[in-house]
């Protein structure tokens, strides 16, 4: 019989990413609400965006990284954001009397009727994995 060759197969790695960014004051508004109801005063400070093309060129394990990213500015009627934003897992984890209480300034600040700038911004980075040396 002929003789069979065996190749490796390639294994890759895809890195989804999503972010919203409200436009200001709002923006900065809800940032302050957020702070203030941490249990740790903020210490988490918003990071700024690394492209993940730059963590798979880092790392020294990749092909050259192919990255799409698409943003799409919206505009949301207030009561859709405080939908949101009650939905998240930090605000989730929150005893009732806190998230109570952030609702009804979220509701205050935005007042009824009221819409909200929105940008979502996704991005997929992904690259081949490079042969063992």
């Amino acid at each position: 019989p002929g003789r069979m060759e065996y190749s490796a197969p390639t294994a890759g790695l895809a890195l989804l990413f999503t972010r919203e960014n409200y436009g200001d004051p709002f923006g900065a508004a809800l940032w302050a609400m957020w702070i203030a109801r941490s249990d740790d005063g903020g210490a988490w400070p918003e990071q700024p965006y690394r492209p993940d093309a730059e963590l798979f060129n880092d790392s020294g394990l990749f092909t050259t990284p192919i990255e799409r990213v698409c943003s799409e500015k919206m505009t949301l009627p207030s009561e859709v954001v405080v939908g949101v934003e009650n939905t998240r897992a930090t605000s989730l984890s929150w005893p009732e009397a806190t998230r109570r209480g952030f609702t009804d300034e979220l509701t205050s600040r935005l007042g009824t009727g009221a819409e909200v700038t929105l940008t979502q911004e996704t991005s997929l980075t992904m690259a081949q994995v490079l042969p063992w040396r």
